[in-house]
C-alpha cells in the first residue's frame, strides 16, 4: 500500500464512508453532470451525442456499524466467504481429469488411442488460490480451534478441499467484524474475497473469490440463487449447483445392477440413444468406459417398464418417444 492509497484510507475512515471507494448507486454530488437526471431517463441521455459519460452514482456510501466498509460490501464478503468452501469443492470437482467430457487424440506407437483431455490450469490456479487466501487469513485471526496447516495442496480430493475451506472460511467469518473495523488488513480481506482481478494480457494477476465466481458461476447446494455478488451493476451470477453431487455418475455395470437389468440391455438403451452418455472415460487398462446419470437410468427404467406393461396387456402405449433430456 502506498503513501497515497494509505492517506487517501485515513481520509474515507475520518469521513465515515466505505474505505474500498463505493458509492451509493442514483446518488450524485450537485456538481455532477448527471445530478438531477431520473434514473429511467438516463439510458436515452447516455446515448446522445455528445453526452457525458455516465455515471451511475459518486456519493460515497457510508460506512457499516462498526466497521470501515459500507452494508453492501459487508454483506457480499460475508456471502463470498460463505460459499468458499462450495466453490473450492466445485474447482476441485471440475478439475478431475476423469471427469472431462472432451478427449483429445494421443498416437502410442501405431495403435492410435484417445486419451482424457488435459485440465485448464486456471481451475487448479483458482481452487489454490482461494485455498491459500482462507488459510493465511484464518490463521492470521483468534480461533477457538486449532486449525490444520497445509503448505501445499495438489493432490487433495474435492471432499477434502470443501471441509478444509469450510473450516477456514468458518475462523474467518467469525472474526469478520473485527477484521472489517481495521483499515489496513480489510483492504488486503477484501483483495482476497470480493475484488474483481481483470486479466491482463490473457494473465489473471491474482485469483479471489469473486474471481472464480464470475468464472465459473456461483455454487450452492440448496440449488438457490445468491443473494447479492454482482460487483458490477449490469452483471448477474447464477448458481450452478455440481450436479454429481445430487445426481451421481455409474457405469454400465452399476446401471444395471441399480435397476435390475443385464449390461448388454443398458447398452442396447445407449445404443439406440434412449439413454445419454454423461461421459467417457479410460479405464485402468485403457479401455472406454461410459457413465451414465443414474437420473437418467431411473428414466429410461422407467419408461421401457411402462412400454412393457403396455405391450403385454395388447394395449397401445401412450409413452412418449424416449429421447435424451435436456439439462
Amino acid at each position: 500500500m502506498t503513501h497515497s492509497d494509505s492517506t487517501m484510507i485515513a481520509e474515507r475512515v475520518r469521513d465515515g464512508v466505505c474505505v474500498l471507494g463505493c458509492t451509493l448507486r442514483g446518488v450524485h454530488f450537485a456538481t455532477c453532470a448527471w445530478y438531477g437526471v431520473d434514473d429511467n431517463v438516463a439510458p436515452a441521455v447516455a446515448a446522445l451525442p455528445n453526452a457525458p459519460a455516465r455515471c451511475r452514482g459518486c456519493a460515497p456510501s457510508p460506512a457499516h456499524t462498526g466497521s470501515v466498509i459500507c452494508s453492501r460490501c459487508f454483506g457480499r464478503m460475508r456471502g463470498m466467504l460463505r460459499d468458499a468452501p462450495d466453490m473450492v469443492g466445485r474447482l476441485r470437482s471440475l478439475s478431475d481429469p476423469t471427469k472431462a467430457m472432451q478427449v483429445a487424440p494421443v498416437k502410442v506407437s501405431s495403435r492410435p488411442v484417445e486419451a482424457v483431455a488435459p485440465v485448464g490450469p486456471d481451475l487448479l490456479d483458482a481452487a489454490d488460490a482461494i485455498l491459500a487466501n482462507l488459510r493465511d487469513w484464518a490463521h492470521a485471526v483468534p480461533s477457538p480451534w486449532p486449525l490444520p496447516w497445509h503448505a501445499r495442496f495438489s493432490g487433495m480430493s474435492a471432499v477434502s478441499a470443501y471441509l478444509l475451506a469450510k473450516e477456514y472460511a468458518g475462523a474467518i467469518i467469525d472474526q469478520l467484524e473485527q477484521l472489517t473495523a481495521d483499515p489496513a488488513r480489510v483492504v488486503d480481506l477484501a483483495e482476497a474475497v470480493i475484488v474483481v482481478h481483470p486479466e491482463d494480457g490473457g494473465e489473471r494477476p491474482a485469483w479471489s473469490i469473486a474471481d472464480a465466481a464470475y468464472r465459473w458461476g456461483v455454487e450452492r447446494r440448496d440449488r438457490h440463487v445468491h443473494p447479492d455478488v454482482d460487483a458490477e451493476p449490469d452483471r448477474e451470477i447464477s448458481a450452478q449447483p455440481v450436479r454429481e453431487w445430487y445426481d451421481p455418475t455409474l457405469s454400465v455395470k452399476d446401471a444395471a445392477a441399480r435397476v435390475g437389468v443385464k449390461p448388454v440391455t443398458v447398452r442396447k438403451w445407449v445404443a439406440s440413444g434412449d439413454l445419454p452418455v454423461a461421459m467417457r472415460a479410460r479405464g485402468p487398462r485403457g479401455s472406454v468406459m461410459l457413465m451414465l446419470y443414474a437420473s437418467q437410468v431411473d428414466r429410461v427404467a422407467r419408461d421401457m417398464a411402462a412400454r412393457g406393461e403396455a405391450t403385454r396387456f395388447g394395449a397401445k402405449t401412450n409413452t412418449p418417444e424416449l429421447s435424451p433430456s435436456r439439462e
